[in-house]
């Protein structure tokens, strides 16, 4: 009818001049277009990548229990010693995983979240994209630490390969998915999300809106991760990983440990500080910046406390009754 028309074209105006420079043309395509939807092939390749993970993880679950063949002790000690490896890349792939678990949530409940979000209509992902794109992840991943287990604990040999490099192919698979240039694997939902970290890394003068809060609270989360990122890039470059190893990893007092693990809080920190400059509201904005400062404290007297040793040789001096008491502080501010 000519009021439906008016009216849809007043919308196209208003959405123009707000959004799209006063471009009608990208207006009517930013809003005509239909939004992503899941295929029948998603489904297919999703139950196919949940039916490969459960075989997996019933296979690593069995490996774990049953006694090695050769040297336990020696392929404890190198699992230990790859552990954190293999860990940097699993805690990401679970926090994708329950993103997943979060948009199926939300879409099941009406929850307006790509406009919360500020995602784009048109490149968001459903979570059935998110789970298969996670299950394809979690499947590569779980196939290399497989392959680690039956060559470290059992001497099966895949192709050769030794069982140093199958934690630097996991690693590599992350690397290669997350910074693939081609039009595959999703890559204006990538690009988005490198933005919006970045955003987050130069904080205080990035963009700052709620987008940058929640994925500056997910970073503060994964603090584990950072130890763990810190440790791999040690393990390869020190060469912990070559056969005639040196445990410079374990013994070396890193600086960078510290520092990497108390980024995020301190990012947060300047976003808090940012949001009370443009508010003038004490609170929450300085209250919690107050509580960004203390776990940064915490978790830096944490990561070096291992390093301080007792002039007496007890176990519990000066330096880890504070971490003790700065860790009780942090924790009860915190919460």
């Amino acid at each position: 009818s000519p009021r439906t028309h008016r009216l849809k074209t007043n919308v196209e105006c208003l959405y123009a001049e707000i959004y799209a420079q006063g471009e009608r043309r990208e207006a009517k395509r930013m809003l005509r277009r239909r939004p992503q939807r899941y295929t029948d092939t998603d489904m297919f390749l999703l139950g196919n990548f949940i039916g490969v993970l459960a075989c997996l993880v019933l296979v690593v679950i069995v490996l774990f229990v049953s006694a090695p063949v050769h040297d336990p002790t020696e392929s404890r000690e190198n699992w230990y010693a790859v552990f954190p490896v293999f860990r940097s890349f699993g805690l990401p792939l679970l926090a994708f995983w329950l993103y997943g678990t979060n948009v199926w949530v939300w879409t099941k409940n009406r929850i307006n979240y790509v406009y919360i979000f500020s995602y784009d209509l048109h490149t968001r992902l459903t979570h059935q994209q998110i789970f298969k794109t996670a299950g394809l992840l979690t499947t590569l991943w779980l196939i290399c630490v497989t392959l680690y287990l039956c060559s470290n604990f059992y001497g099966l040999s895949f192709l050769g390969i030794p069982q140093q490099y199958y934690p630097l192919v996991s690693i590599l698979i992350e690397m290669v998915v997350m910074l693939m240039p081609f039009g595959i694997f999703h890559r204006a939902t990538r690009f988005s999300l490198a933005m919006t970290i970045w955003q987050v890394v130069i904080s205080p003068f990035g963009r700052l809106g709620f987008r940058e809060f929640w994925v500056g609270d997910i970073l503060t989360s994964l603090v584990r991760v950072f130890y763990d990122v810190e440790y791999t890039i040690c393990y390869y470059v020190s060469g912990d990983w070559m056969p005639e190893e040196t445990d410079a990893c374990h013994v070396t007092q890193s600086i960078a440990l510290p520092f990497l693990a108390g980024l995020p809080l301190l990012w947060r920190m300047l976003q808090c500080l940012r949001k009370y400059r443009e508010t003038n509201q004490r609170f929450p904005h300085l209250v919690n910046a107050g509580k960004y400062v203390c776990g940064f404290t915490a978790v830096s007297i944490g990561a070096l406390h291992g390093y301080w040793v007792s002039p007496t040789g007890g176990r519990w001096h000066i330096t880890r009754i504070l971490w003790v008491l700065v860790a009780v502080g942090a924790t009860l501010y915190q919460y």
